[in-house]
């Protein structure tokens, strides 16, 4: 971001260091600090990257050159171009339903519906029934206690400290 100055950084390290603070110390008075100069920092940088096209603006005013904008505009379109127009039977296709449409023949046609009257079986060692499983919450509760807490979470993504509670 051509806009974000040094003033800038200092300042969001600055945020970094209050925000470290609040969370180490638990206050709600370092809490409020931390929110309060976070607002003010989101301003200044808003500020700074308005003044900043501004000033883009007024020099390409000034000297009748405009590409510099031109460029800062392209730069920040965010939207995305999708599927470009499909050719089907001879016709463009632009509309998004028509387009899914043709996709959705094309791919339909590629694959095959397999035949579920001639299927494999694959034999191999026979182990035996496993019976019911019964579980109780004492059980639970005790699996649930054994837990590390420290250890990362799994592919839940659930931290263990969160079943403790």
């Amino acid at each position: 971001m051509p806009w974000f100055n040094n003033t800038l950084k200092r300042l969001c390290n600055k945020k970094q260091r209050l925000f470290n603070k609040a969370k180490r110390t638990r206050k709600a008075q370092h809490w409020e600090q931390y929110k309060s100069f976070k607002k003010d920092l989101l301003k200044a940088i808003r500020r700074q990257r308005w003044c900043y096209i501004n000033d883009m603006l007024q020099v390409g005013l000034d000297q009748g050159d405009s590409k510099p904008f031109w460029r800062y505009v392209r730069a920040q379109r965010q939207d995305t171009s999708g599927i470009s127009p499909l050719l089907h039977q001879g016709v463009l296709h632009t509309d998004s339903l028509r387009k899914a449409k043709i996709l959705n023949n094309q791919f339909m046609s590629v694959f095959t519906v397999e035949d579920s009257s001639n299927t494999t079986y694959l034999y191999g060692p026979d182990y035996p029934h496993i019976e019911d499983l019964t579980i109780s919450r004492e059980g639970v509760e005790k699996c649930l206690s054994n837990l590390n807490i420290t250890k990362a979470s799994g592919p839940d993504s659930i931290l263990c400290r969160f079943f403790l509670k």
